[in-house]
């Protein structure tokens, strides 16, 4: 049993930190995720693995999800810039950045790992409906042959 009033500010934050990261992925845990974003607005990426299935098969769940998490430290890395989160199933990626997402953050995940991703804008409400309007997107690309795409809804015409 943990006497949380006995804990100081420092122990609470690490506490609350443990709670919600998933040490098994290198991870924030969706609902955590969600929580901790709020009401900010920004850049929201939707990322659905290539392959993911096949790579379970060929090198067993732990080698796989092994994987998974040295090819996104990149960006798991930079806890203070990105939070980076499983959406439902476990190859599907969710990247939320205030401030933008460094093309070339994306492309060191994208060189160890195939995927095909979206991304856009978020505001302050809308992170949920965004996250699954972005997976749509994917999910099209993906039908229609575009593996590894990664279409950015920010980019100016």
């Amino acid at each position: 049993m943990i006497d949380l009033k006995k804990m100081d500010k420092a122990e609470l934050i690490e506490l609350i930190n443990a709670l919600g990261y998933d040490s098994k992925f290198g991870m924030f845990q969706r609902d955590y995720a969600i929580r901790a974003i709020g009401g900010k607005a920004g850049t929201v990426m939707f990322i659905d693995l290539d392959n993911f299935k096949a790579m379970n098969t060929r090198l067993g769940y732990q080698a796989a999800d092994k994987l998974v998490n040295e090819a996104f430290t990149p960006l798991t890395g930079k806890r203070d810039k990105y939070t980076v989160f499983r959406w439902f199933s476990g190859d599907e990626i969710v990247i939320f950045a205030e401030n933008g997402i460094d093309p070339d953050d994306i492309e060191a995940v994208h060189a160890k790992i195939d995927f095909t991703g979206a991304i856009g804008y978020t505001d302050a409400a809308g992170l949920v409906r965004q996250i699954n309007d972005l997976s749509v997107q994917v999910m099209r690309l993906k039908k229609t042959g575009q593996k590894g795409t990664i279409l950015n809804n920010n980019e100016e015409e």
